[in-house]
């Protein structure tokens, strides 16, 4: 297993400045010289350059597992699944310290839970659909619009969206599509990470079902599809995928 040597943090200076400002630490250099431009850099939770993570730092060694793992031959599909499964809980764990920014939460209270990033599994039915959380919500939302452009690019390049090779092929599931969708997940991950960072939400973007589970309102579910991929990536994702089927003898 690669590890990775861990950097120290040194802050020195006039006006050096180390402090937590919105769920961020956000460390400001101070001045040793003349002339010196202020520099400000902002860690937030999960980063792979924060000092003394714990909770990172083992999701980082088990990821740098995973991977060592895939430099020697896999002996089935279900194998790799099982690699993937432990990577995704590892990742989707960095997530749960992210605070989330509220207003209007005095008139209208908001669960406890969701404060911060929380699990990605529902606790309504223990896999990511029925979201009873926010952040899983806006996921499943963005990772259906992107579902939606991969369905489009896979049936317009003439290929079977049903036939695929990782995902299972049953009737009425588009396997090839969950295929190419996952190389594209981590920027969509990306686009929402960043507006969930950036945006203040309030009670009314998320209405309960009487089921508990959390869909967006209408207002908000148009944001976030304003944030899926371009439509040039993802027809260079099957591009690609097209490539390499080319070369199969």
């Amino acid at each position: 297993m690669r590890k990775r040597e861990p950097k120290p943090l040194i802050l020195t200076g006039h006006g050096v400045y180390l402090g937590v400002n919105h769920g961020a630490l956000v460390v400001r250099n101070g001045f040793t010289h003349y002339p010196q431009k202020r520099e400000e850099r902002r860690l937030f939770p999960g980063d792979r350059k924060l000092p003394n993570s714990q909770v990172h730092k083992s999701a980082l060694l088990k990821l740098d597992g995973a991977l060592q793992e895939l430099e020697h031959p896999i002996a089935d599909v279900e194998t790799l699944r099982l690699i993937e499964g432990r990577a995704a809980l590892a990742y989707f764990g960095c997530w749960q310290s992210i605070p989330l920014k509220w207003k209007g939460v005095g008139r209208h209270p908001i669960p406890l839970e969701w404060m911060a990033v929380g699990q990605r599994e529902s606790l309504l039915t223990g896999v990511n659909r029925n979201a009873n959380h926010p952040v899983n919500a806006i996921l499943n939302y963005a990772y259906g619009v992107l579902e939606s452009q991969v369905r489009i690019a896979t049936v317009a390049s003439g290929l079977d969206p049903a036939i695929g090779y990782l995902h299972a092929c049953r009737p009425g599931r588009s396997a090839l599509v969950y295929d190419l969708m996952e190389p594209l997940r981590p920027m969509v991950d990306r686009l929402i990470l960043q507006f969930i960072r950036s945006h203040t939400f309030t009670p009314a973007d998320f209405p309960i079902m009487p089921k508990g589970v959390c869909r967006l309102h209408p207002q908000l579910a148009k944001t976030v599809a304003g944030l899926a991929v371009s439509e040039e990536r993802v027809k260079a994702g099957l591009d690609e995928f097209t490539g390499c089927l080319k070369k199969i003898p």
